[in-house]
């Protein structure tokens, strides 16, 4: 038989009528999420922005000028935002961008033909549990990489399933594009490939054919890394590395309902299994019968998709997530969930597929969008919205403090801030940024330190010898713009629960004052070097 198109016009499972349907349906799911969450984009999606302005500004892939460091994991979307900053404004571009990918990973599950029955009826169902989940939603448009590494990953999967030639080809190439936008990619690779082992050791051409498709984006990237910031791995790993360890448990219980990475499993599953029960074979013999005729078919489809919930899971746990909203690393988990849960009921129930399926696709989403308002993990109200509008005021200040340093302090000058984004971005300036993913001495620093106090007066002590003409105080990061010029906030002294050791550096007071400037009808607070 003949190859087919990827896309191809009749598919098994769903008809494609019914596929486009989906298609549609998750279209507008994606863009009214879109239309709501517009108003935020992330304060560290500014240090992204921050390189690929410098790219286009001739300086290279530099934070600041001169001094090269890895300060991003997020390459290829750093190259595509300079690429689009050519010819619209890189914030903007940043959330066109993100949607186009929303919307190509949900064509991918919906259209992208596969022999294999599971993933044929699977696609369509993992697309809804995508475009439904106010977490997919807000990532799309928040100005980081989200989407486009979730676009890498399922297009990567759909194609190795698809009946085309040389699939394994370019399996490979898109698992790499995944890896270049983020270190992740590779992961997934991993744990895609492991239950396929044992079938590579009698087609080991295919194996080498993904690998090779692989190796040929990502060892480019890994000699320019080498040659260009003299790492292997990106300086950030020894921030993030350390910053979030031990809260994964409570990552998955603030995140689990919203992402629908609990409810997947944990309801939908088991709800497919009470009606497999309550519907189901006559006697367990004859269940177990039906089993041994499709688990080698069944298991084909499943494990590698097992084994990437499994293990990906795990190692969120592991990391302990990060500070970003939305539970930004349990999102590239969804469409592998979805295609999970949908396989489990195409093999136990494959008389009631449809309607399981679509009660299946009704729960999970009822579930996903009204842990917006009530996490049912945590049994209270949700407050993940007003997070983000708590947060936008501030975030429009530290755009307005930039912007006004732009226009004020002398191109050359040099300023200190733990806010490396959004104000380094507008402001234009070199800055020493205090937390270390700019700097390989400081994030060494966080990596070894065995105490926060011990943390900052090191890093207060890399800042000094760098006598920055500017050094913001990191107690008033929010509450920047003030009506009077007058601050209120504990004293600097080690037993205060908002520690800032600068202010107890002798170098510190002899040669820095306090400066206040009005912006507007506010004003703002800084120390200058004298």
């Amino acid at each position: 038989m003949g190859t087919v198109s990827v896309f191809e016009h009749q598919t098994s499972g769903f008809s494609i009528t019914i596929r486009w349907l989906t298609f549609i349906i998750c279209c507008l799911f994606i863009v009214l999420g879109a239309f709501y969450f517009w108003f935020y984009t992330v304060e560290d999606a500014y240090i992204s922005f921050r390189y690929a302005k410098n790219i286009l500004s001739g300086n290279g892939v530099v934070y600041n000028p001169g001094e090269y460091v890895e300060g991003y994991t997020n390459f290829l979307w750093v190259m595509l935002l300079a690429v689009l900053g050519w010819v619209i404004d890189i914030p903007v571009a940043s959330k066109i961008a993100g949607l186009v990918f929303a919307i190509g990973s949900l064509a991918c599950l919906c259209f992208i033909h596969s022999r294999n029955e599971y993933y044929a009826y699977a696609g369509p169902v993992a697309a809804i549990v995508l475009a439904t989940s106010p977490g997919f939603q807000m990532w799309s448009v928040s100005g980081l990489e989200t989407s486009m590494f979730i676009f890498f990953l399922v297009a990567a999967v759909m194609t190795d399933q698809a009946d085309i030639r040389k699939k394994e080809l370019f399996s490979g190439l898109l698992f790499g594009l995944a890896t270049l936008t983020r270190p992740e990619g590779v992961l997934f690779l991993v744990l895609y490939l492991l239950p396929h082992l044992k079938g590579f050791i009698h087609k080991k051409s295919k194996f080498w054919q993904m690998m090779g498709g692989f190796s040929l984006i990502v060892i480019p990237h890994m000699i320019f890394r080498l040659l260009y910031y003299n790492a292997w791995i990106p300086n950030t790993f020894w921030v993030k590395g350390k910053r979030f360890s031990g809260g994964g448990f409570a990552y998955f219980k603030k995140y689990g309902a919203l992402t629908g990475l609990i409810d997947i499993p944990v309801v939908s599953v088991g709800l497919v299994l009470l009606v497999c029960f309550l519907l189901g074979s006559q006697n367990l013999k004859s269940w177990m019968g039906k089993y041994d005729r499709n688990i080698h078919h069944f298991l084909a489809a499943y494990l590698p998709v097992f084994s990437i919930c499994l293990v990906y899971s795990l190692y969120v746990y592991i990391i302990g997530g990060d500070w970003m909203p939305f539970g930004r690393f349990l999102i590239p988990l969804l469409p592998f969930l979805g295609l999970g849960a949908s396989m489990v009921i195409v093999f136990l129930q494959p008389h009631f597929k449809y309607h399981l399926l679509i009660a299946f696709m009704v729960l999970n989403s009822s579930v996903s969008i009204a842990s917006m308002w009530y996490n049912p993990l945590m049994l209270r109200k949700s407050d993940y919205v007003d997070k983000l509008t708590w947060e936008q005021p501030h975030f429009k200040d530290w755009k307005t403090v930039g912007e006004w340093i732009a226009r004020n302090w002398d191109d050359n000058a040099v300023m200190s801030t733990g806010l490396g984004g959004i104000i380094p971005y507008y402001a234009g300036l070199k800055n020493i940024d205090r937390g270390g993913l700019n700097s390989k001495m400081i994030a060494q620093i966080i990596h070894t330190s065995v105490s926060t106090e011990e943390e900052q007066r090191k890093i207060d002590e890399i800042v000094l010898q760098n006598a920055p003409d500017y050094i913001f105080d990191e107690r008033l990061s929010f509450c920047m713009l003030r009506d009077e010029p007058t601050v209120n906030y504990p004293p600097a002294n080690p037993n205060s629960n908002n520690l800032w050791t600068m202010g107890l550096n002798p170098a510190f007071n002899r040669y820095y004052r306090l400066k206040w400037v009005k912006i507007g009808d506010k004003y703002f607070s800084f120390y200058e070097r004298r």
